[in-house]
C-alpha cells in the first residue's frame, strides 16, 4: 500500500480514518484508489486534499462515489423528497467533498466519472425491497415450508445487514470481510458495479495512463477486492443477478466541465458489461 505525502505509517494506527492510496495495474493503465470519508465526524486528522489534488493532476479520468451536478438532476430535483435528500447530502458531507473534487478536476481540465448505481429513487426501492420487504414476498410466492423457510433467511439477512450499517461493522467495516462474498445486498451490489465500471475504462485506456477513484474506506476496500479478482465466479454470479433490477444507472457516467457553457456536460454514457 502506498501513502500519501506526509501520512505515516504511525499516523494510520493513530488514525483509522487516514488517507491512504493504493494503486493496481491494470493492462499497464494505473488505478488510483483514494479513501477518504467525506463525512466531517470521519474526515482525515491530517489535511488529505493536497494529497488528492496531486492524484487528480496525475489522472485521466476522476471516478468518484457521489457527483453533486448528476444528482442534481437525478435526486435533488424531486418536489417531494429532493430537498431532504439534499440536506442529508449537505450534513454528510457529500456536497461539499465532492465540490471540491470536481472544482479540483475542472482546475487540471481532468472528466469525472460515476459509476454508482446509487444515484435515484430506484435504488432506495431495491434496497429496502432487500432489507425489509421480500420476506412476505417470498411467503406469498410459496406459502409452504420452503417459502417460509426462504422468507425466515431473508429476514435474518436484512435484520444483520442493518445491523452491521448502523454499527458500521461486518461489510460496513473499514476493510472488507471474507462472508461478504456471499452476501446479496445493493450496497455489494454498488461496490461489485462500481469495480465494474472501473475495470472497463481500463481497458479502453491507453497503456501509461491513471484512473483514480475517490471515495470513503468501506467502498474503497471493497472495489479494490473486485478489481482484483476479475474471475471469481460467485462475484460474476453476483452482478448478473444485480443486473436484473431495471431501472438503475448500470453505466459509467462522463462528465466534463465545459468552459464555453461553464457547466459539465455529460460526454459519454457506457454501459456496463456483466
Amino acid at each position: 500500500m502506498e501513502l500519501s505525502a506526509g501520512v505515516q505509517i504511525q499516523e494510520l494506527v493513530n488514525d483509522p480514518n487516514a488517507l491512504q492510496i493504493e494503486r493496481l495495474n491494470i493492462n499497464g493503465v494505473t488505478i488510483s484508489l483514494v479513501s477518504c470519508d467525506h463525512q466531517p465526524e470521519l474526515m482525515p486528522e491530517v489535511d488529505p486534499w493536497q494529497a488528492i489534488e496531486g492524484e487528480i493532476q496525475k489522472s485521466s479520468l476522476v471516478f468518484v462515489e457521489y457527483f453533486p451536478y448528476e444528482l442534481e438532476s437525478s435526486v435533488y430535483n424531486n418536489p417531494i423528497w429532493g430537498k431532504l435528500a439534499k440536506d442529508a447530502g449537505e450534513a454528510k458531507g457529500l456536497n461539499s467533498f465532492f465540490n471540491k473534487v470536481s472544482g479540483l478536476a475542472t482546475k487540471y481540465g481532468r472528466e469525472i466519472a460515476v459509476s454508482d448505481i446509487a444515484n435515484g429513487p430506484m435504488y432506495s426501492i431495491y434496497h429496502g425491497g432487500l432489507r425489509f420487504a421480500l420476506s412476505p414476498l417470498l411467503i406469498s410466492v410459496d406459502p409452504g415450508k420452503f417459502g417460509s423457510f426462504l422468507a425466515f433467511c431473508s429476514m435474518l439477512n436484512g435484520v444483520g445487514m442493518n445491523i452491521q450499517e448502523v454499527l458500521r461493522i461486518g461489510a460496513f467495516d473499514l476493510e472488507r470481510k471474507k462472508f461478504e462474498k456471499f452476501i446479496i445486498d445493493m450496497e455489494d451490489a454498488r461496490r461489485l458495479l462500481i469495480a465494474k465500471g472501473i475495470r472497463q475504462e481500463a481497458e479502453r485506456r491507453n497503456e501509461g495512463s491513471q484512473l483514480s477513484y475517490i471515495a470513503p474506506r468501506t467502498h474503497v476496500s471493497r472495489v479494490k477486492w473486485y478489481l482484483e479478482h476479475p474471475d471469481d465466479i460467485v462475484s460474476n454470479t453476483k452482478a448478473k443477478v444485480y443486473s436484473l433490477a431495471i431501472g438503475l444507472p448500470r453505466s459509467t457516467r462522463i462528465y466534463k466541465n465545459s468552459k464555453k457553457f461553464h457547466s459539465w456536460q455529460l460526454v459519454s454514457d457506457t454501459p456496463i458489461k456483466v
